[in-house]
């Protein structure tokens, strides 16, 4: 299967878009269950009642609030990670030259310190004005 134009020039910049999604996912995952572990033993040493009857029903609680919280996060965060990988991390058609050219003027530079500044700059016009909304 031949890859988009986008594919190669995220290739040749070493990006991976679903890694990068992948990664975010699994942070948001980690952060919830983590405020929620805190929420449940915060409140269960607050009330006194670790190691009791009221414990195990505050934990149910705790954890059907946790459920109908992830729920939400996961279509709401569903959604961000198509239009993630939908508009973020795809170009315009035609600019796979314009990139090429760059790329090309990149490794043209031969000194390292004027190599970075430039290359800097230089990408920093290309996606300025290949991700620019036209004027209507």
């Amino acid at each position: 299967m031949e890859k988009s134009e986008s594919e190669v020039v995220l290739d040749a910049l070493n990006l991976n878009p679903q890694l990068f999604c992948n990664e975010v996912l699994n942070n948001v995952d980690d952060v919830l269950d983590e405020a929620f572990r805190f929420f449940y033993q915060d409140l269960s040493t607050k009330l006194n009642i670790q190691g009791t009857q009221r414990s195990q029903y505050l934990k149910k609680g705790v954890d059907c609030i946790l459920q109908k919280v992830q729920s939400v996060l996961d279509k709401q965060l569903g959604a961000w990670e198509n239009y993630i990988l939908r508009h973020c991390f795809s170009l315009p058609r035609g600019s796979y030259m314009s990139f090429l050219t760059l790329m090309n003027e990149i490794f043209a530079i031969e000194d390292a310190e004027k190599c970075t500044y430039d290359a800097l700059s230089m990408v920093d016009v290309f996606f300025e004005v290949h991700t620019r909304k036209p004027d209507i």
